[in-house]
């Protein structure tokens, strides 16, 4: 910038972190303790959304979900939120028939497209 802006000082030694917590909504979760040590037993689920610009099937919303011990991350695309139910529903029976395993811990952000009551 200072290269094609020569009137532009800039100290490379004052650090700047106010960029990154006005963007930030609300305080950052403390640290958590538990931590899994077998795959698909703690997962992770948040929904994303809606997209200024949705998809070319218009999808507005998309759901990840992160497996605590592997890290691996599924994302799901969504036309609405009220499809998280259903994918979540289909996501633990497809691990329960896959891999024979039943997740002990489900954790989310307590949105109310997360509340499964019937589940």
């Amino acid at each position: 910038m200072q290269s094609l802006y020569p009137s532009i000082s800039c100290n490379n030694k004052d650090v700047y972190d106010i960029c990154h917590l006005t963007k930030q909504k609300k305080l950052p979760f403390s640290s958590s303790l538990s931590i899994a040590s077998t795959k698909f037993e703690l997962l992770h689920f948040d929904i994303w959304g809606p997209l200024a610009f949705p998809s070319v099937h218009n999808h507005k919303y998309f759901l990840t979900i992160v497996d605590d011990f592997s890290r691996f991350v599924w994302i799901i695309l969504l036309k609405t939120k009220s499809e998280v139910s259903t994918h979540v529903k289909n996501f633990i029976n497809m691990i329960h028939t896959q891999y024979n395993v039943t997740p002990k811990t489900v954790r989310s952000d307590n949105g109310p497209e997360f509340l499964l009551t019937d589940f």
